[in-house]
């Protein structure tokens, strides 16, 4: 660079003496040349050089144009512009200088901050295609997770399918025998060992549903039903299966619904009821004395859907505050000494809860130790519109003002009742004994008397000999209330009009009332003898010609056997071809189609049927299965058959299934 300086400073010096001093335009020729050597050389010395050579040639032109000017620092002589010329030229010369110093250093940064850009970008990129290859490996080891994780939930289904199948196989035998053995006439002890093996078998069924229903919510392929159902019945059923458990123990089993609830919603009723037994029969189990009582309430949501609130309260044991946490776990109890006292899986609760959040609530438990506890869930449900039902109207003209005395010694049971009775408008008198009953009607009145038969009347002393010492009693027309079947013996001028099984539903309340006061039907009475499962004149109310079609010898003989029962006589047959064969025969109104049989399947069977006959001249097939997992209903129903029931078979399971099928036009 420093060659090219002085280099440039000789020329420019050497074109100012030669042509600088005769102020003629030869001036410009300088400032060519330079220019032209300039170009000549790299670039930045160039234009440095050529800046500094410019502002000089542009101060001798001006000194030279302007030499009649006076200056009065600067002498006008042709030496002094030289060298004011000089000084200018030498000052610019090292400014550009400077300034193409900075440059080039700005220049040589900007290059190794290129540089080092450049070696970021590859470190950068390099970082990329090994996260690219992580997210390759660690996409492919949870895909192999994945599948290797669906391949073992398809194998535990198949296994708990095949288990379900063989275990259910005999249980239908074991239910359906001792339930036929039921309807025989039996010693007290012959039906007390029959109903252990009913009771047994049923409660081994209940394990066997409750892993299957885990297996599946844990698998995410539980569906759920969306089907209109009333609710209160709902609950009644729930509270009826347990009935027969809360006599035993001699405990009050109760429920209050919100009367302004709708009567019908949209839901799976199924595991509605199946949520309410879990809960109800836990508390049961662990209450030894007092009551347990369901609670139904609601709010609405903004959108108009109601949350029903139900709460399952006990007088039992109570619940450690420290247990409550791993109270909803699975396969979990609260303390190991409680499946040994009161046996029990630990899935009920889990089951529950998992359900409740499916149905858009949840589920959690209050509880004291040694007090009770409260267990509280939630279902957010839409309401269906539904034909009216008089009992929820709380607009009543004929029990309007009525006056109703209660005698039960329980104070909840009292409560509910009296809640029910100001709902219609009428005037309810509470008492705890028969005694305090009699003083209050002997001089007040009374339209009516709900008594409890098992409530405190005078101690050592028979319903019927009370009412007989308490005649104010039998002056009043009477309801009575009581969890026990049989009716008790009583003055034939006792009024009573009806008896009511306890809990005591609000209908049935209803029913007897208005026909106490003239305005009913019918008569909502107990039969005295209970209900049995079977009617044996269902056969000639709704007579259907029934083929069987079973493998198994011992489902064959439960099956004939129930339908016997029920008035039918079906015929039996072992596999798919025996069906075609009997179809070909003669006319079937309906098949009990088992899914897996020999030769020829049920599903194969129901393929044929629809292929050789017309519609109008084709069975209504009902599906018989052991298995018992995620949508065979829906499959079943979508391969062709028209009803569908479990393995073990239920009489009224079978009997809701019968009443489905309609007869062939003859």
């Amino acid at each position: 660079m420093s060659s090219f300086i002085v280099l440039q400073w000789l020329l420019v010096t050497a074109t100012m003496f030669l042509f600088g001093s005769s102020g003629a335009p030869f001036f410009n020729v300088y400032y060519i040349l330079t220019l032209l050597t300039l170009l000549l050389f790299d670039g930045w010395h160039g234009y440095t050089v050529a800046g500094a050579s410019l502002l000089a040639g542009f101060l001798d032109w001006y000194f030279k144009l302007n030499i009649s000017i006076d200056l009065p620092l600067v002498q006008q002589t042709p030496t002094s512009l030289w060298l004011a010329q000089a000084v200018v030229f030498v000052t610019s010369t090292l400014l550009f200088v400077y300034i193409r110093a900075h440059l080039k250093h700005t220049q040589r940064a900007m290059f190794d901050s290129s540089l080092a850009l450049a070696q970021r970008n590859t470190d950068l990129e390099n970082i990329r295609i090994q996260l690219e290859e992580d997210v390759l490996t660690r996409t492919a080891e949870l895909t192999a997770a994945k599948d290797a994780a669906e391949h073992a939930s398809q194998a535990k289904s198949e296994f708990l399918a095949n288990m379900s199948h063989e275990i259910r196989t005999p249980l239908n035998a074991i239910i359906g025998m001792s339930s036929l053995m039921l309807d025989t006439d039996l010693t007290v002890e012959q039906k007390e060992f029959a109903e252990t093996i009913r009771s047994g078998s049923s409660s081994l069924l209940g394990i066997i549903n409750d892993i299957l229903d885990f297996s599946k919510i844990e698998a995410g392929k539980l569906v759920l039903e969306e089907h209109p159902f009333f609710l209160r019945s709902c609950l009644q059923d729930a509270l009826e299966l347990l009935a027969p458990n809360v006599i035993e123990k001699n405990l009050e089993l109760l429920y209050q619904v919100d009367p302004a609830l709708p009567a019908m919603f949209i839901g799976d009723v199924s595991r509605v009821r199946q949520i309410l037994v879990n809960l109800v029969s836990n508390a049961v189990k662990f209450t030894r004395e007092g009551e347990v009582v369901v609670f139904v309430t609601h709010h609405q949501t903004p959108d108009g859907q109601y949350v029903l609130h139900f709460t399952v309260r006990d007088t039992g044991i109570g619940i450690p505050e420290d247990r409550l946490g791993i109270l909803f776990d699975s396969f979990t109890q609260v303390d190991a000494s409680t499946t040994r006292l009161f046996g029990g899986t630990g899935l009920g609760l889990a089951i529950s809860k998992r359900l409740a959040e499916m149905m858009g609530g949840t589920l959690w438990a209050e509880s004291k130790l040694k007090v009770g506890s409260n267990f509280h869930f939630t279902l957010q449900l839409p309401v269906e519109p539904s034909p009216d039902q008089p009992h929820l109207s709380p607009e009543q003209p004929v029990l309007q003002g009525k006056s109703v005395a209660i005698v039960d010694g329980n104070a909840t049971v009292r409560n509910i009742l009296r809640d029910q009775l100001v709902y219609w408008d009428m005037k309810a008198h509470l008492f705890a004994t028969g005694s305090e009953a009699n003083a209050w009607l002997k001089t007040h009145r009374a339209d009516a008397l709900i008594l409890n038969l098992q409530a405190p009347m005078m101690s050592g002393v028979l319903l019927s000999e009370a009412l007989a010492q308490m005649p104010a009693l039998t002056q009043v027309p009477l309801i009575l209330m009581s969890t026990s079947v049989r009716r008790p013996s009583l003055p034939e001028s006792t009024p009573v009009v009806t008896y009511l099984k306890k809990p005591v539903h609000p209908a049935s309340l209803y029913d007897a009332l208005m026909q106490m006061f003239g305005h009913a039907e019918h008569q909502a009475e107990l039969d005295e003898n209970g209900s049995g499962e079977f009617d044996k004149a269902m056969g000639s109310k709704h007579p259907l010609r029934i083929l069987v079609a079973e493998d198994n010898k011992i489902n064959q003989i439960v099956l004939q056997r129930m339908l016997e029962r029920l008035g039918y006589r079906a015929d039996i047959v072992s596999d798919g071809q025996e069906v075609l064969l009997a179809l070909d025969r003669q006319a079937y109104d309906v098949v009990l189609m088992d899914i897996q049989m020999p030769h020829l399947d049920g599903v194969g069977a129901t393929r044929l049927i629809h292929e050789r006959w017309p519609k109008a001249q084709q069975p209504t097939i009902v599906a018989m299965t052991a298995y018992a997992l995620k949508g065979d209903r829906e499959h079943y129903l979508s391969l062709g058959m028209d009803e569908y029931i479990s393995k073990p078979i239920v009489v009224k399971e079978l009997v809701s299934a019968l009443f489905a099928c309609q007869p062939l036009p003859h």
